[in-house]
Formats: structure tokens, C-alpha cells, sequence
């Protein structure tokens, strides 16, 4: 693969990295293939002047690489349960605490504070928030993240916090589509399956999604989840193209990026393989790839991507 093409390939990749300050191996990734951005977790992060340093050093390095535009630095700052930012002591309330206040002033003043902090700091992109509907109380991987078990809270709530990242100038992502509150089992660990038909996901799971963008959202995170009614194939939305394409895309219009939950995941891992997770989620349709912890996973995967550049699409 020549130069250009690696590089066109990489930049549909949001990786993670081990450290606190710039690596040579974030340094290979950003100058050798371009990748779309960097994710960061809590064990990056230290205080805020190395984490501003951090950032701006990101930066920096993809600016002297020929980026032609802002690499992405992204993170999980849901606040509540996810919060990656306790080491320099901020907290603001989570998605089940403004859900239950039902006050979507709130909302958009917490989203304005974890907006402007992100920006202070040099992150751009929120992977936030979380539009599951909180159904199934044995749920793990979602409960107190989850704003409502009530579609019009849930999409106020969401909507505001989305508004207000927007209006601080910090890209957001509704997650995790098309819906993953009705489980019982951690994506993390397994590859659940929700046994729905689309006309029950329309009532229900996929308000707030429709709602958040039908008000402009400019990301939307996959989830990796089987819909055996909805894709005969079984395979997880995250590679599915009849939910990706055919849904999110033709049915409810979305015309922004959409992002994929991380790949190393065990749904997507243990049963397919990061690499070909990689490869189904592109031609379902997905234009960002999240591989967050494994340099070799991460050069496996990118060297599989020939597709046009995310960044045709629209991220504003």
C-alpha cells in the first residue's frame, strides 16, 4: 500500500495508547498513517497542565505530519459512573441524576461546564451521551449512564447536553445505536442479542436517536448488539449495513459520521476478530473506527481500509 493510501486508510482510526505524555508509538500512528484521532482514558490523564500538554503535544505532532485539519482528541466524558477526568477532581452529575430532575436547563448547563472543561483541557470530541433507554434494571453495561426508562426525558435530557457541547464548539456522539438498554449482558464481555423487530425499535429505542438527529447530532456511536429480525446475517449493528445504511442512513436521515464502539471489545473481538470487525463495520457503513488499546491490532486494522476519508463526511 502506497504512502497516500495508508494514510487515507488510517485516518478512519480513533486509537488509545499507553502513557501520559506523547509515545513513540502515538508518534508512529500519527506520522505513519494519519489516523483520524486519539482516544484518551483516565490512565492518560494526570493533572491538568501535563494533560493540556499532552493534548497540545497531539496536536502539534499531527500538524507537523501534513494534517490538513485538527486531529481528533476524543474521550468518554459521560460524567457520573464514566468519568475520566477524577484526577483533576471534576464532577458534575450523570445521566440518570438529570433524568431524574427532568429539568433540561440543567442539562445544558452541566453539558456547557464537561463542554468547556474538555476544551480548556484540548479535547475536542465527547463520546457522550448515552441516549439507551434504561429498561432492563440487570442491565451492566448501562443503568446509571442511561438517562431515562422514559423515551421524552431520555430525549430532552440528551438533546440539551448534545446542545450545549454544539454551542461550546466540542463535537459529541449519541451512543449507543440502535439501542442497548434492553440487555442483560456487558458488551464488554459477550455479544448479546435483543430479539426486536425495527417497528419495536421505532417506538421505543430509537426516540431519542431520531430526536437528537433530527436536532443535529453529528455523531452517532454503533452498538454491538444482534438484531436477529432486523439483519437475517446476525450480524452486531456496529457491521451491520441493513442497520447502519438502511436505518440510521435512508430511514431516520442521519448524514453526519458515524463512530463505532471500540473493536477490541468481546462482542466484536472474541467473536469476529478486531481486524475483521474492522472490515464488516466499513462496508456496513461506518466511517470512524475506535481500536483503543492494541498497537498491533490497531496497524492490522488500518492497513485493511482503502475506503474514502471520514473526513468527507460532516462533522459539523
Amino acid at each position: 500500500m502506497d504512502k497516500s493510501s495508508l494514510q487515507k486508510a488510517g485516518s478512519h482510526f480513533i486509537c488509545g495508547f499507553e502513557g501520559q505524555s506523547l509515545t513513540e508509538d502515538l508518534k508512529e500512528l500519527i506520522r505513519t498513517y494519519h489516523i483520524g484521532g486519539v482516544i484518551l482514558f483516565s490512565q492518560n490523564l494526570k493533572n491538568e497542565e501535563e494533560i493540556k500538554k499532552l493534548t497540545r503535544d497531539i496536536k502539534n505532532e499531527a500538524q507537523n505530519a501534513g494534517y490538513d485539519q485538527d486531529i481528533l482528541i476524543a474521550i468518554d466524558q459521560e460524567n457520573g459512573l464514566v468519568n475520566r477526568l477524577e484526577s483533576i477532581d471534576f464532577y458534575m452529575p450523570g445521566a440518570m441524576s438529570l433524568g431524574a430532575s427532568n429539568n433540561e436547563n440543567l442539562a445544558y448547563e452541566v453539558g456547557t461546564i464537561t463542554a468547556n472543561k474538555l476544551k480548556d483541557l484540548g479535547i475536542n470530541f465527547n463520546l457522550a451521551p448515552v441516549l439507551d433507554l434504561n429498561t432492563n434494571p440487570q442491565n451492566p453495561g448501562v443503568g446509571t449512564r442511561s438517562f431515562s426508562d422514559k423515551t421524552d426525558i431520555a430525549a430532552k435530557m440528551s438533546e440539551n447536553f448534545i446542545k450545549a457541547h454544539l454551542d461550546a464548539g466540542i463535537l459529541c456522539a449519541a451512543k449507543h445505536f440502535p439501542g442497548l438498554g434492553n440487555l442483560s449482558t456487558d458488551t464488554h464481555f459477550d455479544l448479546p442479542e435483543v430479539d426486536k423487530s425495527y417497528q419495536d425499535l421505532e417506538s421505543f429505542e430509537m426516540i431519542p436517536f431520531k430526536n437528537a438527529i433530527d436536532k443535529g447530532v453529528p455523531v452517532v456511536m454503533t452498538a454491538h448488539v444482534r438484531f436477529p429480525q432486523i439483519d437475517k446475517s446476525n450480524l452486531p449493528a456496529t457491521m451491520s449495513k441493513a442497520i447502519l445504511k438502511d436505518i440510521l442512513r435512508d430511514k431516520l436521515g442521519f448524514n453526519g459520521v458515524i463512530i463505532t464502539d471500540c473493536l477490541e471489545m468481546d462482542a466484536i473481538s472474541k467473536h469476529y476478530g478486531v481486524e475483521e470487525g474492522a472490515r464488516k463495520s466499513i462496508l456496513a457503513g461506518a466511517n470512524l473506527l475506535i481500536v483503543s488499546h492494541s498497537k498491533k491490532a490497531q496497524i492490522k486494522a488500518c492497513l485493511l481500509y482503502t475506503s474514502p476519508s471520514p473526513r468527507d463526511a460532516t462533522l459539523s
